[in-house]
């Protein structure tokens, strides 16, 4: 069998790395990538080279088994979206406090009962998404989050929200289906901007409180048919507000 020159550095080179185990050389992702995805990778930790992505803005890992999140995963100033749901994560860690960029963290189902404060530095933030975990207090520090536009609680086991959580005036929707609450603080009216309030089976709550009145941008308020709702909002005609009874 002949071959033509031109195959001959290229061939010597495939048989050297074949001989010498030279086949396992990782590939080198360029760091410039923005976009990456390692769902369903079976991954128990996150591989080290996504660290080293300096221009990493989105980073799906959903469906695998991390249990914990690396301080590592801090070096990643420019991520702006990070799924990481259906993993055994128990907490959010500090580090999540470090992605400046952040905007969009999405750890729905999962075990996590609580956490860190830190997470209040993350100042982009604008979508939560924390639905079926088990958080039994809503904490005060997410009323820190100046950018917070939707907060996802569905399927948890809250059964207190703080006053202060109320504290983060940009909020325009809220859902807290399926817990274990039994009262929401008044202190809901000073969310100026929300405009939509979902609560089915959000626990033995039986009376909305009447700062809900103040909501004057609310279009959708959806509850379970046994709630109490203020008067003030039955009768409501300046604004499209639709009271869904489930």
């Amino acid at each position: 069998m002949h071959f033509h020159p031109k195959y001959l550095i290229p061939l010597i080179f495939l048989l050297c790395c074949t001989t010498c185990g030279l086949t396992d050389v990782k590939v080198q992702v360029p760091k410039s990538k923005r976009k990456l995805n390692l769902s369903r990778q079976g991954l128990k930790e996150i591989p080290s080279y996504v660290f080293e992505m300096k221009d990493l803005e989105v980073l799906r890992l959903y469906e695998n088994e991390f249990s914990e999140l690396p301080e590592e995963l801090g070096k990643l100033k420019k991520l702006k979206k990070l799924y990481i749901g259906k993993n055994k994560l128990e907490y959010l860690p500090s580090v999540l406090g470090e992605l400046e960029s952040l905007e969009l963290l999405s750890v729905q189902y999962n075990e996590i009962d609580s956490i860190s404060p830190d997470l209040a530095n993350a100042k982009q933030l604008t979508q939560l998404i924390v639905n079926n975990n088990r958080l039994k207090t809503l904490p005060a520090f997410i009323g820190d989050l100046p950018e917070l536009k939707n907060l996802w609680l569905n399927f948890n086991e809250l059964e207190v929200i703080h006053d202060s959580v109320f504290n983060a005036t940009s909020l325009e929707f809220i859902s807290l289906n399926r817990n274990f609450l039994d009262s929401i603080p008044s202190t809901i009216s000073q969310c100026s901007n929300l405009r939509e309030i979902h609560m089915i089976n959000a626990g033995s709550l039986v009376q909305l409180p009447e700062s809900l009145c103040d909501l004057r941008r609310m279009d959708i308020l959806e509850v379970d048919k046994q709630v109490v709702i203020p008067q003030c909002l039955l009768v409501r005609q300046t604004t499209p507000l639709r009271i869904i009874l489930r």
